[in-house]
């Protein structure tokens, strides 16, 4: 393996470890802080907002090549997706307890 092809595959990992962080912070924040947790449980159409930004963003980085190669626009979608999975992770999160 080159040095070129090493870096690239640990850029990708890198991107993929700042979003799992992202979505863990979104589920501790939901599970743990109380106020948070009753707000988003009280608000369902946050939920699906969130999905349709979900989805939106899914299908526009599968079919549109501009979208899913050229920076930064790429950069953009993926932190709109990102954060819009995370946002559904933590509003699912906070419908139970951390001793179940």
């Amino acid at each position: 393996m080159n040095l070129e092809a090493f870096l690239a595959l640990f850029l990708a990992f890198d991107v993929y470890k700042g979003q799992l962080s992202i979505s863990l912070g979104f589920i501790a924040l939901f599970l743990y802080h109380e106020p948070t947790g009753k707000w988003v449980r009280s608000h369902p159409e946050m939920w699906w907002i969130a999905l349709i930004l979900l989805f939106v963003t899914l299908i526009a980085m599968a079919c549109c090549t501009n979208v899913r190669r050229k920076a930064p626009m790429n950069f953009i979608f993926l932190g709109l997706f990102t954060l819009a999975q995370s946002f559904m992770l933590g509003v699912m999160a906070s419908n139970f307890r951390s001793e179940e």
